[in-house]
């Protein structure tokens, strides 16, 4: 893992190419949905995909590795204990030439906590991930893995794809915190 700012954390090429290959080539094969946002389509994740039980397992050791940074603090008793329980919401994202995604942060009223991104391809130009906030821009490798927290303070653009096409699977998380912690108003 490598930490690229404070919250900001990539995992270089966790998810094996040969599975980010034929994720691509089934993905291709889907019917796609204009986005919420002018140039994304989406795709939700069903039972298409004979890879998806196995990127899944990944993308939660992922996060299970990301979360240890949390835990180690939590000896202290500093934050509260995260609780291995959570939801998540997965997706799939396309970006073909001249799209891109604008500026937001994944959070909607509080039900999402961390993001994850799995990039399935790196054979396209632009399409950079950035950050403004943190002033930090970056072009994942395939099979690689980017996880953020999702709240307003995180911010992120996906800029305009110049040439070819990118795949993500975009995976939100709500990690629900012990019920037991001082202060806790989610009881």
């Amino acid at each position: 893992m490598i930490e690229l700012s404070n919250g900001i954390a990539y995992f270089e090429k966790v998810i094996p190419e040969s599975m980010c290959d034929s994720i691509i080539e089934d993905l291709k094969k889907q019917s796609w949905v204009d986005g919420k946002y002018k140039h994304v389509y989406t795709y939700k994740m069903g039972d298409a995909l004979a890879e998806l039980k196995q990127l899944n397992l990944i993308v939660l050791d992922t996060l299970n590795e990301y979360l240890e940074i949390y835990r180690e603090l939590d000896k202290d008793g500093k934050i509260p204990v995260i609780d291995q329980s959570f939801a998540f919401v997965q997706k799939f994202l396309r970006y073909q030439e001249a799209h891109d995604f604008p500026s937001h942060f994944d959070s909607v009223f509080g039900h999402q906590t961390v993001t994850v991104i799995s990039y399935f391809n790196d054979d396209y130009e632009g399409g950079l991930l950035s950050y403004p906030k943190h002033h930090l821009s970056v072009s994942p490798k395939k099979g690689s893995i980017i996880i953020h927290p999702a709240s307003f303070a995180y911010p992120h653009i996906s800029s305009r794809i110049e040439k070819g096409e990118k795949f993500i699977g975009f995976t939100g998380f709500d990690l629900f915190i012990k019920r037991d912690f001082p202060g806790n108003t989610r009881k």
